[in-house]
């Protein structure tokens, strides 16, 4: 039996460690690592768009009480997904830390990406490391020390403006936009990850996009990624944004900041 999840693209909550390959829009051909539950979403957010559902403050607010899979059994996940690949011929552009929620609430997530570096250079040394992360752990030291291993630390950053912020991320805790661009402003290899939406939440208005531009700048990424609504969101009353207005976004951030911007 194959060692991990087969999905065409990722719909809800993952059932399993190891999960893909899925075609990326932004990572290419991507092997996905949970390392969360597989019954249940774990963040700091409740963004109103995740795919993954709402999230239980309940749960997310106990996370010594979460069963989180082991961090010696992730790594072993990941090593035997890379081994059937190996054996099935199968090629991957990018191992992906994702799944459901916020994967650096992991109690033993330096340990995990330390593993998952070490089987990336040993299988698959031409496949990227990718961690996909709201930011609101980016203080933590082991979480920081963690991520600049990587070789792509891909940060939300929704808004420009904290009002924004608090209605489109929704955070469980005292976290503010702030602190986080703070922090991913000394993380290296950092690409920013946008969301934009309308309807409910509105983050596309012109003031809104100079507020963000502003932001952005200040976290010195590689480069920018957006996108807008493909899958069904945690709630209703969300329009997805047309693809032109979302290239006329990036061209009002590449005009204004010559970044590397890439709309999906």
């Amino acid at each position: 039996m194959a060692p991990l999840v087969r999905l065409e693209k990722v719909k809800g909550l993952v059932s399993g460690i190891v999960f893909g390959p899925v075609n990326s829009r932004r990572y290419g051909r991507s092997l996905g690592i949970n390392p969360l539950p597989p019954d249940r979403k774990l963040c700091m957010f409740d963004c109103p768009y995740c795919e993954c559902g709402s999230t239980s403050r309940a749960e997310s607010g106990r996370l010594d009480r979460q069963p989180f899979p082991p961090a010696a059994g992730v790594i072993a996940a990941v090593r035997r997904a890379l081994e059937f690949l190996a054996e099935s011929n199968e090629t991957i552009d990018s191992l992906t830390l994702t799944g459901n929620g916020e994967t650096t609430l992991h109690p033993d997530f330096e340990k995990i990406i330390g593993g998952v570096v070490e089987l990336r250079d040993r299988h698959v040394p031409k496949a990227q490391t990718v961690v996909l992360t709201n930011g609101t752990r980016l203080n933590v030291r082991a979480v920081r020390r963690a991520l600049e291993r990587v070789d792509r630390c891909a940060v939300k950053l929704d808004a420009g403006r904290e009002s924004t912020f608090q209605r489109i991320n929704r955070p469980l805790g005292p976290v503010t936009l702030e602190e986080i661009t703070a922090a991913a402003a000394h993380l290296p290899r950092v690409i920013v990850q946008t969301f934009f939406v309308r309807g409910v939440v509105d983050n596309t208005s012109d003031a809104e996009i100079e507020k963000w531009i502003e932001r952005v700048v200040r976290t010195h990424p590689l480069s920018v990624q957006i996108y807008s609504l493909d899958r069904k969101p945690a709630e209703a009353g969300l329009v997805a944004v047309p693809r032109r207005d979302l290239e006329r976004i990036a061209a009002r951030l590449v005009g204004r900041t010559r970044l590397s911007v890439e709309v999906f």
